[in-house]
């Protein structure tokens, strides 16, 4: 368990930035055009489509719709819970990140094996620099408070390479 002496500058600024990012669950739903088609492929799920509906035929995977969907039949389909998992979303894809790049510096179990000739020299200040800009850059800003499927995008994508990386460790 971790001690405030152990606590980074760059750890209190991710919480920082990730405490942020929590003002959004207070905020009105922002939607945009793919928004509106998830809220729609929802619908689809739940009730039965009319013929001839557009969101039928959408070419958007069923992933994020599943998920509205299960908000919706648990009654917390609200700007709040959307954004608040969203959110969990991202923490998630910067655990896995901040995971997958400790590896490289040799603070996980094992480093890298081709990175070990290379020397990448990636330490733990480097890699707190690169999750805030992570956290500062305009697509996780701007999508983390959309009902849209980015979010969970990047926590699947950073969790399989992570997960990737401790079965290639293995043998």
């Amino acid at each position: 368990c971790p001690t405030m002496r152990n606590v980074s500058s760059g750890d209190l600024i991710i919480a920082a930035l990730l405490a942020c990012y929590l003002v959004n669950c207070f905020s009105p739903l922002r939607l945009e055009y793919d928004s509106v088609h998830y809220f729609a492929l929802k619908d689809c799920l739940e009730h039965v489509c009319p013929p001839r509906f557009q969101a039928a035929n959408d070419p958007h995977p069923y992933g994020y719709p599943l998920l509205l969907l299960l908000l919706s039949r648990t009654g917390l389909l609200h700007p709040f819970a959307i954004v608040l998992v969203n959110l969990l979303y991202l923490a998630g894809a910067v655990y896995f990140t901040g995971k997958l790049f400790s590896h490289m510096s040799g603070g996980g179990r094992q480093p890298l094996r081709g990175m070990e000739r290379i020397k990448v020299g990636m330490n733990s200040r480097k890699l707190e620099l690169g999750l805030v800009l992570l956290l500062l850059s305009y697509p996780i800003v701007k999508f983390s408070s959309y009902p849209m499927s980015e979010m969970q995008y990047l926590f699947f994508s950073c969790g399989s390479l992570y997960f990737f990386r401790l079965y290639t460790d293995r043998g």
